[in-house]
């Protein structure tokens, strides 16, 4: 895709940027007086804007995060197993946080007392 270059005054397309030496006014030195720069166009003459991108800062994160878990290690097939079993260890820690004795003491694991 060529970029496309046209004068604002005598609408002459080139294929590159800078001043129309026709329309750009100079004095007996030869020296520039009023230039006058052509403008980005599309191959028929219309007139480019381009629009500046601006994130948010939290945008910027977001993209920074994904950035970094793109380009990180994928977890292996026991790695995955291990964050499944601690998830499900989670679940029940929960639970026993929910039931407490008659006493409103939570009993984890067995009683070493109890068994002699």
């Amino acid at each position: 895709m060529l970029n496309y270059w046209k004068c604002p005054h005598c609408e002459d397309m080139q294929t590159f940027t800078g001043l129309c030496r026709d329309c750009t006014v100079y004095d007996e030195s030869h020296n520039i007086v009023e230039p006058v720069r052509r403008i980005k166009v599309d191959e028929t003459g219309n007139k480019i804007i381009s629009t500046p991108k601006r994130f948010e800062s939290q945008n910027m994160a977001q993209l920074k995060q994904q950035f970094i878990n793109q380009r990180s290690k994928k977890p292996t097939k026991k790695q995955l197993a291990k964050m499944e079993k601690e998830k499900e260890l989670l679940k029940e820690l929960e639970s026993i946080k929910e039931k407490p004795n008659q006493e409103g003491i939570i009993e984890i694991g067995e009683s070493a007392l109890e068994e002699e």
